[in-house]
């Protein structure tokens, strides 16, 4: 299995290339500094869980997650990525 290292994070992977995943990265890294992302968990604030092509973003609230998801697209849109 071949890792990747980007950032803080280390991806390790065995189907998906390391062209995918650091925009995937680099557009939820975004949409976290621009939107009020995260669900605490004790002392920890999870922001977002992603494997593969899927992403679930964790909020605490709807408007914080309809605000996410259109930071998301709007995002993403350039780098020719659609969400759904």
């Amino acid at each position: 299995m071949e890792c990747v290292r980007y950032g803080a994070n280390t991806y390790c992977q065995r189907h998906i290339s390391s062209l995918f995943l650091l925009p995937v990265d680099w557009i939820l890294h975004r949409t976290n500094h621009r939107g009020f992302l995260g669900a605490t968990l004790g002392t920890e604030t999870i922001t977002n869980l992603d494997y593969d092509d899927d992403v679930a973003l964790l909020v605490e609230m709807l408007e914080v997650l309809l605000l996410a998801m259109d930071i998301l697209k709007d995002e993403a849109r350039p780098l020719g990525l659609e969400v759904n």
